[in-house]
This record gives C-alpha cells, structure tokens and sequence, in this order.
C-alpha cells in the first residue's frame, strides 16, 4: 500500500496535477489513498528526499516550488548526465531500439507540425526516458529521474514558448541520428547542445519575464488544465486562410447546427501574452455559443517571437474583415460580430473594438473589421502604468509577486519589440484609449477582471471602462473579488450571462 500512494502522488505531480506551494494534507490523502496517516506521511517523506515536496515544522507538506535559477542548476547537472546517456545508448542501440527511435521522432515531427505543444511535451519525456533505457544505466538513470522531476514544471512551461518546440526537434533529431548511427561522441555533443540551449531559454525568463517564479505559476495553472479537462469536443465546420503574410494567419468556423442562419458571429482571440497560443486555446465556451445560436470564429495571429506590434493587431483586424467580406458563404450575420477574448485575446478583442468605424494603420485598404460588441476579460490597456497600478495596489490575497512589465523581456515589452518604457511613442499606439477620439460609434463592451490578477493589475479593465463610459460607449464592468488571472470564475460565473448579454444587443439590434 505504501509503495502505491507513493507512485501514484509522484506520478501526479509529475503530470502537474498539483500546483506549486499546494498543500498536501495527510488525513486527506490517507481517505483518499484508503490508507493511514503512517504511510501517508512516510510517502511525503520519501517525497521530500526527491525534491518534489517540502516539509515545514508544524505546517505539514507542500509541493515544492522550483526557482527559475534553481532549475538552471539542476539542468547544468542534467547535461552532463544526459551526455553520457545519449553516449551509451549510441554504443548499444539494437534494431529494434533504432526502431523505436524513428517512431518517436516521427511523432515529435507531427506534434510539432500541429501546433500540440502539450502532446510534445509529453513525446520529449518518452524520447529521454527511451534513451535512458537503451543506455541501460542504472545509477545515471536513478539521478536522472529525480533532477526531472524537480524541472517537470520548468520544462512544461518550456514548450510552450513561441517556436522552442521547432528548435527544440532540430535539437532531438540530431540527437536521435547519432545515436541510431552509433556515433557515440555526437550523440553526447548533440545532448550538450541542446541541454544548452534549455539554459540559454531559461535564462532568458529572469528578471520578471513570463517564466519568473510568478509566470511560471499563473501560467500553469491556466493552461496545463486545457489538456486533461472535459473540454467540448467541437470540430470546425472550416479552416480559412485570412491572408498571405504568415502560416499563422488562419481562423476556424463552427456552425450551429439544425438552426436557421445567417447567425451572428463570435470572433474568438486567444490569449498567451501575445507570446503562445494558438486558435483551439480559447473554445470553453463554443458549445453555449452554439447552442445559442452564435457561429465563432476562432483566430490565429503573428505572436510576438514572429512580428511585433502591430502585426497581431493586423492581423485580427484583417481576420474580421475577412469574414464581414465573406459571411454569405457562410451563412454569417455581417450586421452582428462580436470580438470575445481572454489577456492579450481580451486587448486584441479591445482594440477591435476601439477602432470600429474608423480607418487606422492597422487596416488593410477597404476593410471593414468593425464590431458589435467586445468581451475583454482581463486584457491589459495602458502598458506604460501596469507597475505602478501594482505598487500602488498590490493583488488580494496570498500568492506570488505580481508580474514586473517594465524589463525588456516582459510580454508587453517583446509585443512592442522594445522596453515599454524605453517607446512611449509605440506604446500610446498600442493603447486602446488612445483611440477613443476618433470612434464614431463604439460598440458595447462587457469588461471583467480579478482583484488576486498577478499578472495584469484590476485597475487596467477599470481605467479603460472609465475611457469608455466618457465617450457615451455601453459599459458592463465585472470585477470578481479575490480571484486571479484565467481564474475558473470567470468561466462559473460570466460565461453564462455574456451570453445572455450578446443574445440582448442582437435583439435590439
């Protein structure tokens, strides 16, 4: 019994069920385990020996949180490690473990091909752990495992950054011909390299960048969960391509169904701090919108490790504009679109909104990427006052320090290609209010936030409902008390009335 609480607890956090500094209870687990406390606390013991879990005097377990320069140290051990496994395995691959080899690299390639960042990170575990078999070293093997599993969350977060999954496969592919070749001393040079090339990625996240301490948490927590939850299993009706800048430039269309058209249409942005994401992110919600009777639109755009501003901006603005152009191939209501987005999604949805009825550098000639309606949930706005709005006042509640965005590697600073503070100039253009002079007729906007957001600070939905309430537009403002960014609230709580909210305005439109 007590060797199956422990696989069983190592193996969840390992898959990232538990967030870091979650506690862990050990009369909880022992109902749950159907064991004692005894075994339950020996478990968390030998967890502790591993560096998954932290025991502190007369506050129990928790799961341990890795710093960003601890995870470095624990990868510059990896390296030399994982260079003698890559050796060993060059020296003793059979056939059948080339075999194996091959078929892993061929679904790194697909995974990557698909954008599925998550089931690569998952085919880089098996690639490593294939590797470690073959090399059949049990010692190097035992260290091994336990640096990994005090990274997991580190290299989880890893795939997730704009274009590592690209690098990262050129990286295994030259580690798995090495060693299919039976080239000992490339295949543990091609391991150093990429083991390198993690650290540089790492050391690019200090100083308060998306993969701080903080980021690494938030982040996580919002996204790791899209992967194991019942998320709807929705399939597009279309995949279109919008324009001929970038692959990224494509949009999916769900329909309805057994309902009559032409349908008012959601545009759907993902979010990712303008640096991940992609189009399947930001889909909670369709199943209601379609029951509902909405179509959406879900759109990629240029993220920022592409083209910076204003290039995703273009880019949603020409998606719109593409399906104003073409709705009666779709049987879309031109008369009623909507922008619906989440973080950057919610600025992107913003600026859609802002800039309705007015020509700017952001539209192509003769478009028309106007909206009815903008749901921003959590969106920054003024770029340029985010620090001080948290110093000012810092989140609700217990938790981490808030995300720095004024160094230069912060998501707003990599959007705008410089220092927000450094280009003012670029950030006023990038500010939605900016914007608010010259809009004829704003669309209604339905805002919402939270007070415990450690990453985009309340009082930017506030300043740019207050901006908007000045210039007459229709301003619905949520706040949701203690919770934080992406928070599952947001999903419980609003989802249901924006509906509600965008099935009104059509009515009475």
């Amino acid at each position: 019994m007590s060797d199956a609480i422990l696989s069983d607890l190592r193996g969840a956090i390992l898959r990232g069920e538990y967030s870091p500094r979650q506690r862990l209870v050990e009369a909880e687990l022992a109902v749950d385990y159907g064991t004692s406390r005894f075994i339950a606390r020996k478990a968390l013991v030998q967890l502790a020996s591993e560096g998954l879990v932290e025991l502190q005097p007369n506050r129990g377990a928790r799961i341990r949180e890795i710093t960003v320069e601890e995870a470095i140290s624990l990868t510059e051990a990896r390296m030399v490690l994982e260079g003698l496994v890559a050796a060993r395995a060059a020296e003793r691959a059979e056939p059948q473990d080339v075999a194996r080899l091959r078929a892993v690299a061929a679904e790194l390639q697909d995974a990557v091909e698909r954008f599925e960042v998550i089931h690569y990170s998952d085919v880089n575990v098996t690639l490593h752990a294939t590797l470690r078999s073959i090399a059949n070293h049990e010692q190097v093997t035992r260290i091994l495992e336990q640096l990994n599993a005090q990274v997991v969350r580190h290299q989880f977060v890893l795939a997730l950054v704009p274009g590592r999954p690209a690098v990262a496969l050129r990286e295994h592919l030259e580690i798995i011909e090495a060693v299919c070749a039976h080239d000992p001393e490339a295949a543990e040079a091609a391991m150093r390299s990429h083991m390198r090339s993690v650290i540089s990625t790492l050391e690019t996240f200090r100083d308060g960048g998306i993969a701080s301490t903080s980021g690494i948490r938030e982040l996580a927590r919002k996204v790791k969960p899209r992967s194991s939850r019942n998320s709807p299993r929705v399939t597009p009706k279309v995949s279109l391509v919008f324009g001929n800048d970038s692959p990224s430039q494509v949009l999916d269309i769900y329909l309805p169904e057994n309902k009559p058209g032409p349908f008012p249409l959601i545009v759907s942005i993902h979010g990712g701090a303008f640096m991940m994401g992609d189009r399947t992110w930001e889909l909670e919600s369709v199943t209601d919108l379609l029951d509902a009777g909405f179509a959406v639109a879900s759109v990629d755009y240029r993220l920022s490790s592409e083209a910076p501003f204003p290039a995703a901006i273009n880019d949603v603005k020409h998606a719109t504009a593409f399906l104003r152009k073409n709705a009666a191939d779709w049987n879309l209501d031109p008369t009623f679109i909507a922008a619906w987005g989440r973080s950057a999604g919610g600025y992107l949805a913003a600026m859609l909104g802002v800039t309705s009825g007015q020509t700017t550098e952001f539209d192509e000639p003769g478009d028309d990427s106007s909206v009815s309606a903008v749901i921003d949930w959590y969106g920054p706005s003024d770029f340029l006052v985010m620090d001080d709005q948290f110093a000012a006042e810092p989140p609700s509640g217990d938790g981490p320090l808030a995300q720095a965005h004024n160094p230069a590697n912060s998501p707003e600073s990599r959007f705008l290609g410089a220092s927000i503070q450094d280009v003012p100039e670029v950030a006023a253009r990038a500010n939605p209010i900016t914007y608010l002079e010259g809009t004829p007729d704003l669309p209604a906007f339905f805002l919402a936030s939270g007070t415990n957001d450690r990453l985009v600070p309340y009082r930017q939905t506030m300043i740019l409902a207050d901006a908007l309430r000045a210039k007459g537009a229709e301003v619905v403002v949520r706040i949701l008390k203690g919770a934080s960014h992406a928070d599952h609230q947001f999903e419980t709580l609003l989802a249901g009335p924006v509906i509600e909210w965008l099935k009104s305005l059509r009515a009475s439109s």
